[in-house]
């Protein structure tokens, strides 16, 4: 087919199967050869000198007529000069049993390796190509590759670790966002942790995959900060800081938001949950921020009754998580005179906590022991619950 006849079948000109299973099929050879096509034309341009006729590179008039970004355009280059000295990879590109992707992967080994090296494997390399897919067969490339160029294998483990980052950054929605890019030891045992942490989501998880990894470092990072021996911080031990004042923990109307440190105003209710199991330093204020006086940090749940609440509950009431992924809530809230005590504790994971907290359910006494959870009960909101007293 020439490129005249292949524009048309890609434009579904002509009688296409019925099937769209098979149109895509189709389609995806007809892909293959274009690439094959257009990856020889780049190699016969290059070789001919003609962007140098006109001061370039090859690579810079591909971006500046294809509008490719860098990386792209030298990739392309790339691989055209390679598929030149493979010729059974491009005879596999050609015929559509490989996409352009595995000659890419094939094409960057050339980089590293005598060419009589990668043509005396080629053959096997087209057949692994044929059988996955473009990431599996970089990592069956990567164990061929470092057979003989394991100085190169090392070059780019380091080039790796250079570019390695992770940026905090808050959006307008008061969310924070987290990207970077992490080197392969540090990525696998955040996910080695991340996947311990998570387990099998039980019946009633409905979080995505995508939540439960959030919620599993937030457990991570809520458990380190607790532990002890962490090293001061400004002279005192790293921790979670959030103000605010008596009202606004007993839910009054009209009270102003808490404040939770490098982030801003959250709500009471937040406040309450944060309060359940912390420790709490009392700061009494006069006018504008003017301190009066300062009372010791107090833990709100001593370490020895929570060794006693974790042998009675054994994990979260709720659904049974471990201990070490609780908080422990105050049924009564202590705010609202609850009393630090066993019977008025729970342990809660913190999915359920928050839940909880959110009014989602309720925590009711079992008649045998333990404690039972129902849904919330329904009412009609009132308009001054929205009214805001003076």
């Amino acid at each position: 087919m020439d490129i005249s006849g292949m524009v048309v079948a890609l434009r579904g000109d002509t009688d296409a199967p019925p099937d769209p299973a098979a149109r895509i099929i189709e389609l995806s050879e007809l892909i293959a050869v274009a690439e094959a096509s257009r990856a020889a034309a780049i190699a016969a341009f290059d070789a001919g000198g003609a962007a140098g006729a006109e001061g370039s590179t090859t690579a810079s008039w591909l971006r500046q007529h294809l509008r490719l970004d860098r990386t792209t355009a030298s990739a392309m280059v790339h691989t055209a000069r390679a598929l030149r000295e493979l010729p059974a990879t491009t005879d596999a590109l050609t015929t559509g049993r490989i996409s352009y992707q595995h000659a890419v992967a094939m094409g960057a080994i050339v980089r590293d390796a005598p060419i009589d090296v990668v043509r005396a494997t080629e053959i096997d390399m087209v057949v692994v190509a044929e059988r996955t897919t473009p990431g599996q067969l970089r990592g069956y490339l990567a164990r061929i590759r470092h057979a003989y160029a394991p100085d190169a294998v090392v070059r780019d483990e380091q080039d790796r670790y250079a570019r390695r980052s992770l940026d905090l950054t808050t959006s307008f929605e008061r969310l924070d966002a987290v990207s970077g890019w992490l080197d392969p030891e540090v990525g696998t045992a955040l996910r080695i942790a991340l996947e311990a942490h998570t387990g099998p989501p039980s019946a009633d998880d409905h979080r995505t995959h995508a939540q439960r990894r959030h919620d599993a470092l937030g457990d991570l990072v809520q458990d380190w900060l607790a532990r002890a021996g962490l090293p001061d911080v400004g002279g005192e031990r790293p921790q979670l800081v959030l103000t605010a004042g008596v009202t606004t923990l007993r839910g009054d109307k009209g009270s102003p938001a808490a404040e939770l440190e490098r982030h801003g105003p959250v709500s009471g209710e937040m406040a309450r949950r944060i309060a359940c199991d912390a420790t709490v330093l009392r700061a009494i204020l006069d006018g504008p921020s003017q301190v009066l006086d300062i009372g010791r940090a107090s833990r709100i749940v001593p370490s020895g009754m929570r060794r006693a609440l974790v042998l009675r509950d054994g994990g979260c009431v709720a659904c049974g998580a471990p201990a070490g992924w609780c908080d422990a809530h105050h049924v009564v809230h202590w705010i609202d005179g609850g009393k630090t005590k066993l019977d008025n504790l729970v342990l809660l994971c913190r999915r359920h906590h928050r839940q909880l907290h959110e009014g989602r359910f309720t925590l009711h006494p079992a008649s045998g022991g333990g404690w039972e959870t129902r849904p919330p009960p329904t009412r009609t909101r009132h308009p001054d619950d929205y009214r805001l007293t003076a």
